[in-house]
């Protein structure tokens, strides 16, 4: 069985752990032997200037807003449905108003072109497997 608290407990502290490394994240520090927070957040390719009322200073990440995506849905539905998941996270990624790393692009153009599914919308994409 599932400890369910133990679940709750690993995604509370894996979307403290995104928002507080924000000031680091994707960043290229000026000394790479001394990577430092910076205040305001400065990654490479997105910023709050950028996405106004996203990625400042202990906000989420653009990969933290996408488990806080998964999360709620999950939480809704209680269970996971690829056909229904995937109708949800193209609406959610057309409306959120953050960055959209190739990832969510790709899903994103094919979902668009009819196929409406994960078992065909990012089935190949093996970017955040570990080996």
């Amino acid at each position: 069985k599932v400890d369910e608290s133990r679940v709750a407990a690993a995604i509370k502290g894996a979307l403290l752990a995104d928002a507080a490394s924000m000031g680091c994240h994707n960043s290229t520090p000026a000394n790479p032997e001394a990577p430092e927070f910076q205040d305001p957040p400065s990654p490479v390719g997105y910023s709050s200037s950028d996405y106004p009322g996203h990625y400042e200073a202990g906000m989420l990440s653009p990969w933290g807003e996408q488990l806080l995506f998964a999360t709620q849905y999950v939480a809704k539905e209680k269970l996971v449905t690829a056909g229904p998941m995937s109708v949800a996270l193209m609406k959610w990624a057309e409306t959120h108003g953050g960055y959209q790393d190739k990832g969510i692009e790709e899903f994103l153009t094919c979902m668009k072109a009819g196929d409406r599914s994960v078992e065909l919308c990012g089935k190949d994409d093996d970017r955040g497997r570990s080996l």
